[in-house]
């Protein structure tokens, strides 16, 4: 089969996870953080992932479920089916720590030194003077290695290495290998007694012609176990995920929930705006504000952490006037300030500040580069001694990103810190107070 004659045009999907099934998803990444001298991109508790911002592949470490099987190098009855390669500078160092953390060493190959990680899955460890850990390879078991070969060349749109038969690969990627395995025995996903011990994460601008691209070139579709990502199988039984370009559909989330926010607000009457009890004394007015005012401050604080700095009062006001000075670092006296500042604008102004946040997020999400749309972010101590004596701030509520709070408190993925509900559900629950309200005055 020809490669120019199945290649799909301007389609090139790439390697964004590689995924280790892990009883102690934390511990596994834990390690293999230390390993390769990663970040950690993800840390909620059952998907971890780890990998360098803005590059690709991550290595990802997904929860087993009850009867799981790990793997054990050379039994055919419990196989790695897929393994790694992975260069060091200083091979000697790394493996007088790998006991401690622990690995368990195999034994020694023409390849290099074969370790398995505290979780069982083996890896192969090769010393490379020149350049930082990174793995190098994945190698694929399986009973037809030319076979399995052509179907990821097609598919990734990868070249055959020299020597010839050595493995396919492209710049962007750590080269894939394919092992002959005696007696061959494949994953039967999602059944845990023929686990898949690893799996790929593949990243497409298109999914349903790259799951079809796919389907033609000999791989079988898996039950659907919820999610946005296909499970697919290559034609040796081991399981991809077709995953979409996120940050698309995260932009149509964001103006999805925006715009109904935006399109109720136009539809009320202004003359109902100022009239108290809608949350308390609170005025639709008030609500709106309130609302307003802490979706851009989200956006401000993200804009801060991608850019390594505390963002000015200025920022954080936006178009409105300026918060009065001397605020005391309470909520109550921040959500008065608030409000305070939101009585000097008008309606109208505020239905014009609505949009403004619209399509500065927007612009924001535009500017992250994909691999940093789940970069995990969380409140912390303030950055800079000057800003935190700031009254007009509460202490503790500045954002960062996870690599630089670890100790941060429920973390959440930037998309959806800058959700309309997320994290604190203002938009939903005010936006039902104020339909409630107005269904009462309706209804007199």
């Amino acid at each position: 089969m020809s490669t120019t004659a199945t290649r799909l045009e301007g389609m090139s999907p790439q390697i964004r996870n590689i995924v280790l099934e892990a009883t102690d998803p934390q511990a596994l990444a834990s390690f293999y953080a230390d390993l390769l001298d990663l970040q950690v991109l993800r840390r909620p508790s059952d998907w971890m992932v780890i990998g360098h911002e803005g590059r690709y592949p991550r290595l990802a470490f997904d929860p087993v479920s009850e009867g799981y099987q790990p793997p054990r190098w050379r039994d055919p009855a419990n196989p790695p089916q897929v393994h790694l390669h992975i260069s060091v500078p200083d091979r000697t160092a790394t493996e007088a720590w790998l006991p401690e953390r622990g690995a368990t060493w195999l034994e020694e190959d023409s390849d290099g030194h074969l370790w398995a990680d505290p979780a069982g899955h083996p890896f192969c460890l090769a010393e490379d003077r020149g350049h930082e850990p990174r793995i190098t390879t994945i190698v694929f078991d399986c009973a037809d290695p030319a076979r399995l070969a052509a179907f990821y060349a097609e598919l990734l749109d990868m070249r055959p290495l020299e020597p010839a038969g050595d493995g396919i690969g492209r710049d962007d990627s750590p080269t894939l290998r394919f092992a002959q395995v005696a007696d061959y025995r494949p994953p039967r996903w999602p059944d845990p007694a023929y686990p898949q011990q690893a799996h790929l994460d593949l990243q497409v601008d298109d999914q349903q012609a790259v799951t079809e691209h796919a389907l033609r070139l000999g791989a079988t579709r898996l039950p659907d176990m919820g999610g946005d990502a296909p499970v697919m199988a290559d034609p040796a039984g081991h399981p991809f995920c077709v995953c979409p370009v996120y940050t698309p559909k995260i932009k149509k989330m964001y103006d999805d929930a925006w715009s109904v926010w935006v399109d109720e607000l136009r539809a009320i009457d202004p003359a109902l705006t100022r009239a108290g009890g809608v949350c308390g004394d609170w005025t639709i007015h008030d609500v709106v504000g309130h609302v307003q005012a802490y979706a851009r401050w989200r956006l401000v604080q993200l804009r801060g952490a991608f850019a390594h700095r505390a963002p000015t009062q200025q920022e954080i006001d936006g178009p409105r006037d300026p918060w009065p000075e001397a605020v005391p670092n309470t909520t109550e006296a921040r959500n008065a300030a608030i409000r305070t500042a939101g009585l000097n604008l008008t309606w109208e102004q505020l239905l014009e500040e609505a949009e403004w946040i619209r399509q500065q997020t927007l612009s924001f999400l535009d500017t992250l580069d994909e691999n940093l749309i789940d970069a995990r972010v969380g409140f912390a101590p303030f950055w800079e001694p000057t800003f935190a004596d700031d009254p007009r701030n509460i202490e503790g509520l500045m954002v960062r990103r996870l690599d630089e709070i670890p100790e941060a408190e429920q973390p959440l993925p930037v998309w959806r810190f800058v959700q309309p509900d997320e994290p604190d559900k203002h938009m939903t629950e005010h936006l039902d107070q104020i339909r409630g309200w107005l269904a009462r005055q309706n209804a007199q």
